[in-house]
């Protein structure tokens, strides 16, 4: 498995946990009315006419009210912080189609410059334009040795972030499905427990919130990740601005001499593509030391 489809797994399953953890605060609150009720029927009806049996049992609702609001706003705790994960969520897909296409790039610059190595026309022609020619085919040799480095490193800063961002997916992933699983599951449980539903609903309560914790501290290194990211970023900043090689991150024209200001040539340089011999200068010829057939 790549690690794009990797990521969007570990999305799409916390993306199902979290239309999982939309409907608990209704279920919570379904749960603990229902045992309220039976806390109150069973609880009224074992006390009669005992004034402080009675107070004991609102004693039990209230405390059972209050680890219901607990436990609900933990919930909405977490709804809050996983909405505003997922609406960045495929950030680090989108650094690996990039990198894909910086290696991409690598592929075919190393092609233009086997093609360009073997249109080599130095050794064999002399003059004006031929020297002409020679200047430009080194500027060129520099930058195409300038891209190669650059689609090379650019690369694996992209992959770097997202297979970093991939280990917290998967944290993040393992415990909101524990989350949404545990609550829903123990509230079930403890609304058929009747009065003695009252010792376990503290244990709950500390349950939802220790779990909501562990994806509260999850979300504060994707937080530090983010840092991570500037970094990452800068550095990439770096490595694509002017490069040796690449004048005004521009491909070297086919010309020497040439300037460019705001986008207009102000002086045009030297072609070497001139090889009329009306002015009585030849600007091409063949070096003396070859044979012509």
């Amino acid at each position: 498995m790549d690690t794009r489809q990797d990521i969007q797994e570990q999305i799409d399953m916390i993306q199902t946990n979290k239309e999982s953890i939309d409907q608990l605060p209704d279920k919570v609150q379904s749960g603990f009315e229902d045992l309220v009720l039976v806390v109150r029927i069973m609880g009224h009806t074992a006390t009669g006419f005992n004034p402080l049996g009675h107070f004991a049992v609102e004693k039990i609702v209230e405390h059972l009210c209050e680890n219901r609001d607990e436990i609900i706003s933990a919930v909405e705790d977490v709804k809050t912080k996983l909405s505003e994960f997922l609406k960045g969520a495929l950030v680090p897909i989108t650094f690996i189609y990039y990198a894909d296409r910086w290696r991409s790039i690598e592929g075919t610059f190393m092609q233009a410059r086997t093609a360009w190595g073997a249109t080599d026309l130095k050794s064999d022609w002399q003059g004006i334009a031929a020297d002409r020619y020679r200047d430009m085919r080194d500027l060129q040799g520099r930058a195409f040795h300038a891209m190669r480095q650059l689609s090379g490193a650019v690369a694996p800063d992209l992959e770097a972030v997202a297979l970093e961002a991939l280990e917290f997916y998967k944290d993040l992933a393992e415990h909101s499905t524990k989350f949404a699983e545990n609550v829903a599951e123990s509230v079930t449980v403890l609304a058929t427990k009747g009065p003695f539903a009252a010792l376990e609903a503290k244990e709950i309560m500390e349950m939802a919130m220790g779990l909501a914790k562990f994806i509260t501290d999850t979300l504060g290194d994707l937080a530090e990740m983010a840092h991570n990211l500037i970094i990452y970023g800068n550095r990439i900043a770096r490595q694509t601005a002017v490069q040796d090689g690449i004048p005004d991150n521009k491909w070297p024209s086919a010309v020497t001499g040439r300037v460019e200001e705001n986008g207009t040539v102000v002086l045009p340089g030297e072609e070497y593509s001139d090889g009329s011999v009306l002015d009585d200068n030849n600007k091409w010829s063949v070096k003396s030391d070859r044979i012509i057939q």
